[in-house]
Parts: structure tokens; C-alpha cells; sequence
């Protein structure tokens, strides 16, 4: 019996199973293939989780067994995560840090030429005064 696989797109010429339609097909349901291929059986395997997938070429329906991530890698994972975003916290930290450094040089500077401008200003008018 035909029926109407829907997939999302997991591997190049794979993937993973979102739908199955027998009988008439709804207009508003794409994304898919025909296939006669039947259901695979499922096997309980310890530590494993099965996703149920498609071999798009074939239009064959298998199970794909994962592992099982434990709580303990999971734990020692998101322990690494969390070291790499506080690493790249404080290299942004350092960063606006250095940049405040050099925005606080930038206003002395501006801040020194515009006193050596009044003191021209100054010079000028005098000479200008003298000089009447």
C-alpha cells in the first residue's frame, strides 16, 4: 500500500520522519514522498534511542539508533560550554575595557588641544590688542 512519507532533510539523501498519510493526501501537506516500504520494527536497546528515518532515494522507512548521552557527560559538557562563554566573557570584558582605556586617552588629548587652542585664541587677541 502506497502511503505519503513527510521528512525534514537530516543527511544528504536521509531524513527524519515527520508524518505518514495513508489514503487521500491533504493539499497543504508537502515536504515528502511516496513509499511502499513498511514500518521497520522497533527495537528496545539499553542506553539507545531510536529515530525513525528515510532513505529518500528508496523511500525505505528504518530506525536509526542513538546513544544516549548519561547524565554524567551531559554534566561535563555544559561544564565545558560554560568554562568557553566565561572565557569569551572576559576576553569581551578585557575588550571594552581597552577600549574605554583608549577612549579616556582620546578625551585628554582632545581635551588638551582645545586648551592650547584658547591659549592661542588668547595669544592672538593680545597681539591683535597690542598691535591697535
Amino acid at each position: 500500500m502506497k502511503r505519503y512519507i513527510t521528512y525534514e532533510p537530516y543527511t544528504e539523501g536521509v531524513g527524519n520522519v515527520t508524518g505518514i498519510f495513508v489514503g487521500a493526501i491533504p493539499e497543504s501537506i508537502t515536504g515528502g514522498i511516496e513509499s511502499e516500504s513498511l514500518d521497520p520494527v522497533y527495537v528496545q536497546l539499553p542506553g539507545m534511542t531510536a529515530a525513525l528515518r528515510i532513505n529518500i532515494e528508496t523511500g525505505e522507512l528504518y530506525y536509526d539508533y542513538i546513544k544516549l548521552e548519561s547524565t554524567e557527560t551531559r554534566l561535563v559538557s555544559t561544564q565545558t560550554e560554560l568554562t568557553q562563554v566565561q572565557q569569551a566573557l572576559a576576553d569581551a570584558y578585557e575588550q571594552l575595557m581597552i577600549a574605554q582605556i583608549e577612549s579616556t586617552t582620546t578625551q585628554q588629548a582632545l581635551s588638551d588641544l582645545y586648551e592650547q587652542m584658547l591659549q592661542l585664541q588668547e595669544e592672538l587677541a593680545a597681539l591683535k590688542g597690542g598691535g591697535e
